[in-house]
């Protein structure tokens, strides 16, 4: 079966994407296995503010956040017949994203890219080209 990983942060990028994985699977002998990751950047919780919101409940809000985008992004897939397993992490995005694909055994990763622009990418990078250049399989980028 072929394994689709879909990174997804909930944007109106992210959605273009899960279209793209219908409309992609549809085109497939046999469905695509799913696997939605939503990955959250560790919460930053320092100083006094620590007394009203310790670390662990900071990253515990994060990754309840996270887990509703990839659920909501599984139940699209699954509406469309597709087999959609959800996943939220915690850490680096692009490194995450790359890693997961790996240990899943998938053979595309799909995301959306909000296309900064060359000057933008220049200066700051994005995470599709991170992505790009840490993964061992094909990405696709939907814009």
């Amino acid at each position: 079966m072929f394994k689709i990983l879909l990174a997804t942060d909930g944007s109106e990028h992210a959605k273009r994407a899960l279209g793209k994985v219908i409309a992609l699977s549809a085109t497939m002998r046999a469905p695509a296995q799913v696997h939605v990751l939503n990955i959250q950047e560790k919460p930053v919780v320092y100083g006094a503010a620590e007394i009203y919101l310790p670390y662990d409940k900071a990253e515990q809000l994060v990754r309840e956040a996270g887990q509703k985008i990839a659920d909501d992004v599984a139940e699209g897939l699954r509406g469309a017949g597709l087999t959609a397993a959800a996943e939220v992490a915690i850490g680096d995005i692009a490194p995450s994203i790359a890693r997961r694909a790996s240990e899943l055994g998938c053979d595309l990763i799909v995301m959306g890219t909000r296309g900064m622009g060359a000057v933008a990418n220049l200066v700051l990078g994005s995470v599709a080209t991170k992505v790009i250049h840490m993964a061992d399989v094909p990405v696709m980028l939907v814009h």
